[in-house]
């Protein structure tokens, strides 16, 4: 499952040639392909997806990558998929009960800001921001209680 709830996958075959893909499925079941292998970038893939210390995807397939070796079928390949940035809230603020805060993320995005009062939390939405640049500010002036706790997710 990805920071933005999405969750993401690799099937051994299919795809435009046939050598497997790597997909995504959101919380409302769309399903899209984000890797098509085509065997010069790898072929059938082996492993499941991992996440690296760096946010990004990881995995190897069983053929395919330098086709020079092993009799044109290549010996295999370990590849990255980069996701967009995670959306971050940063800078926060609060001035006569109103909260302000900066949420940063991938240009062109739409972002979710969403609150609870408890944890663990029940998320509710309180604003939707649309980037244009890198980072958008918004507010919440209606804190009545003494806790709020706040994220921003890709929608």
């Amino acid at each position: 499952m990805g920071y933005d709830g999405s969750f993401y996958g690799a099937t051994y075959q299919g795809g435009s040639s046939g050598y497997g893909t790597v997909f995504r499925v959101t919380t409302n079941g769309a399903i899209s392909t984000l890797v098509s292998f085509a065997n010069t970038n790898g072929a059938y893939p082996k492993s499941g997806l991992v996440v690296g210390g760096d946010g990004n995807y990881y995995g190897t397939t069983y053929f395919g990558g330098n086709l020079s070796l092993n009799s044109g079928s290549g010996c295999g390949t370990l590849y990255k998929l980069v996701l967009p940035a995670a959306p971050r809230i940063t800078n926060p603020a609060v001035s006569n009960r109103v909260f302000s805060a900066t949420v940063t993320g991938t240009p062109s995005t739409s972002i979710q800001i969403q609150y609870a009062t408890n944890l663990p939390p029940a998320w509710n939405p309180l604003t939707n921001v649309a980037f244009t640049t890198g980072s958008a500010q918004f507010t919440d002036a209606t804190t009545t209680n003494s806790r709020r706790f706040y994220r921003a997710v890709t929608q």
